[in-house]
This record gives structure tokens, sequence and C-alpha cells, in this order.
């Protein structure tokens, strides 16, 4: 049992670290190349690697944020959280591609084997998401329709 108290401690010193990222994060503000319409929403789930220790994951964390490279330029961080499995989610706004593949690969780069996964993506909000599937339904509905008009119109051969 003193193991797993052990480990708790030490993924709550993790969390904390990662909280204190994120919190410098939130508050820096990268020069905007683009204009807040124009960013892009990010959603990054992200697994740490369970064989490296939390002392090394604390090191990378430390060594970014005092450093000045996260978030790098042209990233605003939303949220930055982290569960006692080792996983986590980051949901950010990017004014490139270059910009969001920089956020992940700085961990990479700064601590080897770091993560154990990575998944990265362009997202929309469920709103937003909506909005544009029912855009593109109308728009299906209405190609069909036309074909539809278009092949009654047409003389049988």
């Amino acid at each position: 049992m003193k193991g797993k108290s052990t480990l708790a401690l030490l993924i709550v010193a993790l969390v904390v670290a990662l909280y204190g990222t994120f919190a410098w994060g939130a508050e820096h503000k990268a020069e905007a190349a683009q204009p807040e319409s124009q960013k892009m929403l990010f959603l990054c789930y992200w697994q740490l690697n369970e064989n490296i220790s939390v002392l090394d994951h604390l090191k990378v964390g430390k060594l970014l944020k005092e450093s000045g490279l996260f978030p790098p330029p042209g990233v605003e961080i939303l949220r930055f959280d982290i569960t006692p499995d080792y996983w986590g989610v980051t949901v950010f706004m990017a004014d490139s591609a270059e910009s969001a593949f920089t956020l992940i690969d700085l961990w990479r780069t700064a601590g080897t084997g770091f993560f154990k996964k990575v998944k990265i993506s362009p997202a929309l909000t469920v709103p937003d998401a909506s909005a544009l599937g029912a855009q593109i339904y109308q728009s299906v509905k209405e190609a069909e329709a036309k074909m539809k008009e278009q092949q009654k119109a047409a003389p049988a051969k």
C-alpha cells in the first residue's frame, strides 16, 4: 500500500507541475500572427510514458516553462488537463499547423519518450460542427434534387 500512496503523491506533484505550466501558459499571450477569427481550434489527447520517472516528467515541464518555450508563439492554451492514469487533453488555438506541431514536438524533443501516445486534430465546437453538418446535408439534398430534375427533363433514350 505504501508504494501506491507514494505513486499517488508523485502523480499529484506532476499534476501540480503541469498545472503550473498551464497557469503560466494562460497568462502568457504570444503575439498572434493571425486575427483570432482565423486561428484554428485543436484537440490533443496524450498519454504520458509511465516508464519515464515522474521526476523526469517534472524536469521537462520545468525546462519548457522556465525557458519560455511553452507555449510556442502562435498557440493559446485553452485547457491543459491530466488524469491520475497519466493521460490528458490539451485544447488550444493555433494560427498554423506548424504552431500546433511545435506545441507537441517541444515536449518530445525536451524529453525523449515523454509520451506513450499522442493524437492531435483540428476540431470544431459541437454547435459549429452541427451547423456545418446541417449545411453539408442541405447541399447534398439540393444537389440530389437538381440531378433528379435534370433526369426528368432529359429526353428518354
